[in-house]
C-alpha cells in the first residue's frame, strides 16, 4: 500500500469516530427555549442569569446578559441542556427603569420533568411561569 493510500484510510477513520462522537453527544443534548415576557408598567433594563451549573447546561453562560427588554414585549434565548441533568437551576435577577428589582429562582427543565423549582427571593412583581413543548415562559407584571 503506498503512502498515499494509507493516509486516505486514516483520515477516513479519523473522520468515521468524529461523527460517531458527535451522534452520541447530540443524544445528551436536548434544546430549550427561555422567554421573558415584561407585561409590567417599567422597562426591564438589566436582566442577568446566574448560579447555573456547568453540567446541566452545554456551553454554561448566561442566556440572558443585560438585554433591554421595554414595557409590554418579551424577549426569548435558546439553549441546550445535557439530557442527563436534574433540573437545570438558574438564578434571575432583573433591574426596573423604575428603580426596583426582582430576584428568582427557576428550573430550565420544567417543560420536560414538570419540577418549576420556582423561588421568588425579593421584588415588588408578581412573576408566574409557565411551558410550552420546550419553551419555559416566565412573565413580569406590576
Amino acid at each position: 500500500m503506498d503512502l498515499f493510500s494509507t493516509i486516505f484510510q486514516v483520515g477516513q477513520k479519523v473522520a468515521s469516530e468524529y461523527r460517531q462522537g458527535l451522534a452520541a453527544s447530540s443524544e445528551c443534548q436536548q434544546s430549550t427555549v427561555l422567554q421573558l415576557v415584561n407585561r409590567s408598567r417599567s422597562d426591564i433594563i438589566d436582566a442577568t442569569m446566574s448560579s447555573m451549573d456547568k453540567f446541566d447546561w452545554f456551553m454554561a453562560g448566561p442566556l440572558f446578559d443585560r438585554p433591554y427588554i421595554p414595557s409590554n414585549s418579551s424577549q426569548e434565548r435558546s439553549a441546550t441542556l445535557n439530557t442527563t441533568a436534574a433540573h437545570c437551576p438558574f438564578e434571575m435577577t432583573l433591574i426596573f427603569s423604575d428603580g426596583t428589582m426582582d430576584k428568582f429562582r427557576m428550573h430550565q427543565k420544567f417543560p420536560f420533568d414538570g419540577c418549576p423549582g420556582f423561588q421568588h427571593f425579593n421584588g415588588p412583581h408578581v412573576i408566574t411561569f409557565a411551558c410550552s413543548e420546550n419553551r419555559v415562559i416566565i412573565t413580569i407584571r406590576d
